[in-house]
């Protein structure tokens, strides 16, 4: 493989043609999140190298933590048969916040507050949340959810520079938009990076692509262990 661009789009064709031999219960709870989880991973990488490849530099970095964010979901939603029911409560929490800021008056959820069944969606959002949390199915925070997915170590590193990125905080904008001139700083507009700078990136999709395939296939009871094998011997080659 002559570059880590090429493997990574092969990987990803390969993960796409596999995922079709899946066969699940399609009702939307363990399953069906999961397998949405895994297309977000496919979808999330093929975006991280085009824009990489197309030097849109200031998207890179937020594309990888939501790539990163979805795999940690995936990987818990694989090895905890009861996952998705913290993920439900997420959902709930995010809407009973949206809720009540409409009926505080948030001028951006004007329509959302007429609406006709604005106080029975409420009501249920509330009534859902409550009933997950009786039985300890909260929402987690996102250090809860890499510690279950045994991935602490990516969360205090990669996700931590990566959610810098995405937040806009101060090393990021120094080292996207500014360059350093004596006592002085100029401004720079779509500034250069090395160009090694996002091969470990890459590199780590192509990971995250098999992994999360890697889980797919043994919950489908599907065997891919020789080919993700292989990539995996491919991408030694960049490591």
């Amino acid at each position: 493989m002559d570059t880590i661009f090429e493997l990574n789009a092969e990987i990803e064709s390969w993960c796409i043609a596999t995922m079709a031999e899946f066969k699940f219960d399609k009702a939307l709870h363990a399953d069906g999140l999961a397998m949405a989880k895994l297309a977000s991973i496919v979808e999330l990488a093929h975006c991280f190298r085009f824009v990489v490849a197309n030097e849109k530099n200031a998207a890179a970095l937020p594309i990888f933590r939501t790539l990163l964010d979805h795999y940690v979901d995936l990987k818990n939603l694989c090895t905890d048969d009861l996952y998705h029911k913290h993920f439900y409560a997420r959902h709930h929490v995010e809407w009973i916040n949206r809720l009540e800021a409409a009926r505080n008056g948030n001028p951006a959820l004007s329509l959302i507050a007429s609406s006709e069944d604005f106080d029975q969606s409420l009501a249920d959002h509330r009534a859902s949340l409550a009933a997950l949390e009786a039985k300890g199915h909260n929402k987690l925070t996102e250090k809860e959810r890499f510690r279950r997915a045994e991935m602490q170590s990516e969360f205090e590193s990669i996700y931590s520079f990566t959610s810098t990125a995405s937040h806009g905080g101060l090393g990021d904008l120094l080292n996207r938009n500014f360059k350093s001139s004596g006592e002085s700083y100029e401004l720079h507009l779509f500034k250069e990076v090395p160009e090694d700078f996002f091969s470990n990136y890459l590199y780590l999709s192509c990971e995250l692509l098999l992994n999360g395939l890697e889980l797919m296939s043994a919950r489908a009871h599907i065997d891919c262990r020789s080919r993700i094998a292989a990539f995996r011997v491919s991408l030694t080659e960049f490591s």
